[in-house]
C-alpha cells in the first residue's frame, strides 16, 4: 500500500479516474469492479488480519478514503 500522504479530495471527474487508475472511456461497470477490487486493498477488516503497524493502517484508512470519494464523484457523474 503507497501512502496517500495529505493528499487532497479528487477536484474533478479526471482526478477520480486517475485516482482509481480507469480512464474516462471505460464502461461503468468497468470502473465499479475496479473502485470495489481497489477498495478490498486497504479495507480495514481485512488488514487487521496483517498485523500492520499504525502508521501502515493510517495510510490504508487515508488510500480508503481518497477511493471512497472518488468513487462518489464518478457515480455522480454517471448519473
Amino acid at each position: 500500500i503507497r501512502s496517500a500522504g495529505t493528499a487532497a479530495k479528487p477536484k474533478n471527474y479526471e482526478q477520480a479516474c486517475e485516482i482509481l487508475g480507469v480512464t474516462r472511456r471505460d464502461s461503468f461497470e468497468s470502473m465499479k469492479r475496479t473502485y470495489r477490487k481497489r477498495l478490498s486493498t486497504c479495507h480495514p477488516d481485512k488488514l487487521s488480519q496483517q498485523n500492520l503497524s499504525p502508521p501502515e493502517l493510517a495510510a490504508a484508512k487515508d488510500q480508503l478514503l481518497r477511493y471512497q470519494q472518488a468513487w462518489e464523484l464518478i457515480k455522480r457523474h454517471n448519473r
